[in-house]
């Protein structure tokens, strides 16, 4: 399954689901119903609540299963690039993705949040991830052929 993450609507940070850079965030909906999350995990799942499963019933669609619903979100997200089948709703309302308490009187539900390339993968450039630096050639190929000359 792949993963889903965003940009906070309010601060435009990374909704981050590595280890030690996640932050709270809220997902909420157009009723003012608050899904608070700590451990975001990257799979579009906000306090127990999917975000395609909302995004299916703000905009009107109902099941009894999660798994109908979230395609349906999946759906109406995606209409536009080619890749799903297209859902006409218009306008189309999305649930709003911050880091801080939210007036729904004030939000505007029609702009989604921006889709992170990043994928929630926090993108910290002091972090090699365990890899050695290209430019101390420990274990580098240059370093193997001058030893084996």
């Amino acid at each position: 399954m792949g993963q889903f993450s965003w940009f906070t609507q309010d601060t435009n940070r990374q909704i981050c689901s590595t280890k030690g850079y996640q932050t709270k965030v809220f997902m909420v909906d157009n009723k003012g119903i608050h899904y608070p999350e700590s451990n975001y995990e990257g799979y579009g799942v906000f306090c127990g609540k999917d975000y395609y499963v909302l995004l299916a019933e703000m905009n009107g669609f109902s099941s009894d299963s999660s798994n109908e619903l979230r395609t349906i979100g999946i759906d109406i997200e995606f209409r536009n690039e080619g890749r799903r089948p297209v859902i006409l709703i218009n306008p189309v309302i999305y649930p709003a993705l911050v880091e801080n308490e939210l007036d729904i009187n004030t939000h505007d539900f029609g702009t989604k949040s921006q889709n992170d390339p990043d994928q929630g993968w926090a993108d910290d450039d002091d972090d090699d991830w365990g890899l050695e630096d290209e430019d101390d050639n420990n274990g580098s190929d240059e370093e193997y052929n001058e030893e084996a000359e």
